[in-house]
């Protein structure tokens, strides 16, 4: 089972798709539906569950 995490950042594009920025530091690649692209470039909370090493599928997302 997937574990469940929660991360505040900065939404971003990059060449591999949408990305998160922490605020504490480091990145987590995302796997998001189609209306985070809205978010981009905006400070976000994400509930998600880990995927991969970098990897999250993004349950909920919610500017901050």
């Amino acid at each position: 089972m997937a574990r469940r995490v929660t991360e505040t950042g900065l939404l971003l594009r990059s060449e591999t798709g949408l990305v998160l920025r922490r605020d504490d530091g480091g990145t987590w690649q995302l796997d998001a539906p189609r209306r985070a692209e809205a978010l981009v470039g905006r400070r976000v909370r994400i509930a998600a569950r880990r995927i991969g090493f970098d990897r999250l599928s993004v349950e909920d997302m919610t500017p901050c």
